[in-house]
């Protein structure tokens, strides 16, 4: 009987470090100053599902018009680019959609004019 408790308190900590460890995949390897472009780099995104990246102008602290957008696969996604079209005026933040359309990530990226 102690041997099972001991393998069900073991199967639960495991499980709950398993869901721990998924949302913390969910993330963006570049949080840096990158020059102003028509195309905003991202760097490295791991996401536990397939989903998208959106590139929003931010000021302020506030959100605002979306500007870009790309698909992302499961997993890590190497050097993620994406095309906004003109060079923002203002800063901008990148947010990682799961597949159920659920924001699991953001970062803020500077962008120097």
């Amino acid at each position: 009987m102690k041997r099972t408790v001991t393998s069900l308190a073991l199967i639960a900590a495991l499980s709950a470090a398993g869901a721990a460890s998924a949302i913390e995949y969910n993330a963006f390897g570049l949080t840096e100053t990158q020059d102003a472009s028509s195309h905003v780099e991202v760097g490295l995104v791991r996401s536990a599902t397939a989903g998208e990246v959106q590139i929003f102008a931010y000021e302020a602290g506030e959100v605002g018009a979306l500007l870009g957008e790309t698909a992302v696969h499961a997993g890590a996604n190497p050097d993620v680019f994406i095309n906004v079209g003109a060079t923002p005026s203002t800063d901008v933040i990148a947010v990682l959609y799961d597949a159920n359309g659920n924001a699991t990530a953001e970062t803020v990226l500077d962008l120097v004019q």
